[in-house]
């Protein structure tokens, strides 16, 4: 939805969504630890923990009533369904 709010030619939908993209990257290692967990705890044998890295805080500009609008357009789709 926040592509086609920057499509529609809301510019700071931009901003927006480059920070959600950049949080998913930034917290994809620790899913791929849990995942890995959960597989190792499945085997018959132990295996070592992969090494953890620390997730940063994302510093990038985000517009609030993108969110705003972002909830309100997920408001409707739900009461469409």
């Amino acid at each position: 939805m926040m592509l086609q709010m920057w499509l529609d030619d809301i510019k700071v939908a931009r901003y927006t969504l480059v920070r959600y993209n950049a949080e998913d990257v930034l917290w994809l290692p620790r899913l791929t630890d849990k995942v890995h967990m959960g597989f190792c705890q499945q085997l018959p044998f132990s295996m070592p923990d992969l090494p953890t890295f620390p997730v940063s805080d994302v510093d990038l500009p985000y517009d609030a009533l993108v969110i705003a609008e972002l909830q309100y357009r997920r408001r409707w789709r739900s009461r469409d369904w």
